[in-house]
């Protein structure tokens, strides 16, 4: 019977905070598919909420369509422990500010913001805040850069080599074409990406002048800050 009142209690308790209304067994509260209250959906209105209060507490000016905000890792629990992450460009583009938060536990930590980035992306990174730059770079970057015809060959037969060396599944013949990935990890690295003729796609980083593999991944799609060209075309 307590286990039963303490649920109720949680339930309420959770409607009230985030919507405002004390609505009996949760109801107001946003479910999955399977019927289970939506955790990772209140964690990322509560924290969106933040991240503007606090922009608002410190009268910070933006413009709502430089407001970057998503989510990042969840584990795999119920309910489940939650990342989310946001950053803002000043209306007079003069500073950017940073958030971050977890859900656990029907509370909100870190829940900070910040002038600086917290943790700034490095190859073989994953967090949200990672992510969220890169999304920063494919909605405010500058134009694609391409790499040189040099530069495409160098990379391709160190590609070239790592899908014979290390990848399984690979066909004893194969042609691969390289790109450049546009997003800056800093000076010491050089970020590519790339595609195969029997369907990959590719992307990675090389550092201490091609000399070292730091980063490569494989997928279906190819990323978005992906530039290649090709037979004059830029793709």
């Amino acid at each position: 019977m307590v286990a039963v009142v303490s649920g109720l209690v949680l339930l309420i308790s959770g409607s009230s905070l985030f919507y405002g209304t004390e609505n009996f067994l949760g109801i107001g509260l946003p479910y999955t598919e399977h019927g289970l209250v939506d955790y990772e959906k209140i964690g990322y209105d509560a924290s969106l909420n933040e991240f503007k209060a606090k922009l608002d507490e410190k009268n910070i000016l933006y413009n709502p369509d430089n407001l970057v905000f998503m989510q990042g890792m969840s584990l795999e629990s119920y309910p489940p422990i939650t990342d989310y992450c946001g950053h803002v460009i000043t209306e007079e583009g003069t500073n950017d500010y940073w958030y971050q938060s977890v859900y656990k536990d029907n509370r909100l930590g870190k829940n900070q913001i910040t002038e600086e980035n917290p943790m700034p992306c490095i190859p073989n990174m994953n967090s949200c805040i990672c992510s969220l730059e890169q999304e920063i770079s494919v909605r405010f970057g500058p134009e694609l850069s391409y790499f040189d015809e040099n530069e495409e060959k160098k990379i391709a037969e160190i590609v070239r080599k790592e899908f014979e060396t290390n990848i399984a599944n690979v066909p004893s013949e194969f042609e691969l074409v390289v790109g450049k990935y546009n997003f800056d990890f800093g000076e010491k690295y050089t970020e590519f990406c790339g595609k195969t003729s029997f369907g990959r796609e590719f992307s990675g980083v090389l550092s201490d002048d091609y000399a070292k593999m730091v980063d490569f991944h494989i997928s279906i799609d190819r990323p978005e800050l992906c530039a290649i060209y090709e037979s004059g075309n830029q793709d």
